[in-house]
């Protein structure tokens, strides 16, 4: 810590000799300790159970790119079952920002899945600011606060502090997609959420299932 003006006073103003002395305290941190995990008999079973039982699940692309990337992960979490802790956030995360950004999308295009989309469209969207604004606000609910639904049944309905300024950057966010997009019409929107799967055989004659959840379906 820095020193007091109290102790600057007795440095150069007082008649008393001062000495002083560093403290240096040395901090060792905990050694990190490595964590293997060797495949076995029973690891491969919980495997064959999970993707290739009566009740298999389907694999998901992220799924696949966690074991690509760390296979200690994705034993943790798909073998495992295990997840990461949930902790409080003082600052809402990039992730949390793109969840709510995504559902306010959904939200603007549902009712209109199965329909051609044109210019006018998104113009006429662009230009609804309260349509934008309650959409944005039922995502942050749906996706932040977690206690409420499109239809509007919440506890919360007003924003405060940061939340506020959050809401303006997604809302901007917002009309930057629906300019992107209104350059790609005339286009028919086919689908939203809409979860699809395949068989995959592996190399040695096993058929597991692929898929996964695409966000939009355009034609």
């Amino acid at each position: 810590a820095e020193p007091s003006r109290f102790i600057h006073q007795l440095l150069y103003e007082n008649a008393f000799s001062v000495t002083s002395e560093n403290l240096n305290y040395k901090l060792v941190p905990n050694a990190i300790q490595k964590v293997n995990f060797h495949s076995n008999t029973t690891t491969l079973e919980l495997l064959k159970k999970k993707y290739l039982g009566e009740d298999k699940q389907t694999m998901s692309p992220s799924a696949i790119n966690t074991y690509l990337s760390c296979k200690t992960r994705f034993y943790l979490r798909y073998v495992s079952g295990l997840k990461e802790t949930e902790t409080i956030q003082e600052t809402m995360e990039p992730s949390t920002i793109g969840l709510i950004l995504h559902k306010s999308m959904q939200l603007l295009y549902e009712p209109y899945e199965n329909t051609l989309i044109t210019s006018a469209f998104h113009k006429a969207i662009i230009d609804d600011e309260e349509k934008i604004s309650e959409a944005v606000f039922q995502a942050f609910i749906k996706e932040y606060f977690g206690d409420g639904n499109p239809s509007g049944n919440s506890k919360v309905r007003a924003l405060h502090g940061k939340n506020i300024l959050y809401k303006e950057i997604i809302q901007r966010l917002v009309k930057s997609i629906l300019h992107f997009d209104q350059k790609q019409t005339p286009f028919t929107l086919k689908g939203l959420e809409s979860r699809v799967k395949m068989p995959f055989f592996t190399s040695s004659g096993l058929e597991l299932s692929i898929g996964g959840t695409i966000d939009r379906v355009d034609l």
